[in-house]
């Protein structure tokens, strides 16, 4: 999603009573129950996704590339569980996530 920001394809709404920081706190909210991990704070999170801390920063490029390998090491990883139960057997979206 970073690169998409930086690559200006990530619309995001202009309203006067919601800000980045609401949206992500009622994203996260239902998971705030659940102990381990525990949750990560709107701060934090801007704090860990800033890339000006890096020298130099990198660009979209890289973090497309390195997204797409995540993403490929999940589908591998999923891909190898033993006795998958129906929670976790491939889907139509794991066979989406094939990008080579």
């Amino acid at each position: 999603m970073v690169a998409f920001d930086m690559d200006g394809k990530v619309r995001k709404p202009k309203f006067e009573l919601d800000s980045e920081q609401v949206r992500y706190e009622h994203r996260f909210a239902p998971f705030n129950s659940v102990m381990t991990p525990p949750p990560v704070h709107y701060l934090q999170f801007k704090e860990m996704s800033d890339l000006n801390k890096y020298s130099p920063p990198p660009q979209s490029p890289e973090l497309y590339v390195a997204a797409s390998k995540h993403f490929q090491q999940a589908k591998m990883i999923l891909e190898n569980i033993p006795n998958p139960d129906h929670e976790v057997k491939p889907t139509g979206l794991i066979g989406a996530l094939d990008v080579g």
